[in-house]
């Protein structure tokens, strides 16, 4: 699996000749830690904005980032 750091979320990513969509349903389960298990040709990309780099919350933690599973749209047929 690929990880990509980004400061926005792309509606598609090529990586390696094949074009990737966002998988929504994916995205949502593994971020609410339902599933560890990731398609073999899925990519993770994790975005956090310019603005909250290096910068805390009210807890004195660093922000997170958001995790996205991205999907080729081949693999969803």
């Amino acid at each position: 699996m690929k990880i990509f750091k980004r400061a926005n979320l792309p509606e598609q990513i090529n990586y390696n000749g094949k074009i990737y969509e966002v998988n929504i349903e994916l995205s949502a389960l593994y971020s609410i830690g339902r599933t560890n298990k990731l398609p073999h040709d899925a990519i993770k990309v994790e975005v956090l904005s310019r603005k909250l780099k290096s910068k805390t919350d009210i807890y004195n933690r660093p922000y997170k980032p958001s995790i996205f599973i991205f999907t080729s749209i081949d693999s969803e047929k």
